[in-house]
């Protein structure tokens, strides 16, 4: 079977909305950037050398509008997003001419 193309939309907001960052210990900060963050570097790294060799295909992030605008209540989520954002533009840069996106 042979894929064109990923989509990916890892979302995790994370504990206690409403409480703010400071009282989210490292543990949930790690755990939104597992899945935030690190979820897309992995997909990545295993779909682009195919669309590559390929010379066709597309690796898409969904993410947020609280990447550009972290919400205060939620900054913990925004930084993951702002970071999954700076991600999927490196990586189109990376790739840019190889035929993919």
């Amino acid at each position: 079977m042979r894929c064109g193309g990923a989509v990916h939309e890892g979302c995790q907001a994370g504990p206690a909305r409403l409480r703010g960052d400071r009282g989210i210990p490292d543990e949930g900060w790690l755990r939104i950037f597992e899945v935030n963050v690190l979820s897309d570097v992995r997909l990545a790294r295993h779909y682009a050398p195919r669309v590559i060799g390929r010379g066709w295909g597309r690796v898409i992030f969904v993410s947020s509008g609280a990447g550009v605008q972290a919400p205060s209540d939620w900054i913990h989520y925004g930084m993951s997003k702002t970071a999954q954002l700076a991600g999927s533009r490196g990586m189109a840069q990376e790739v840019a001419g190889a035929g993919s996106r």
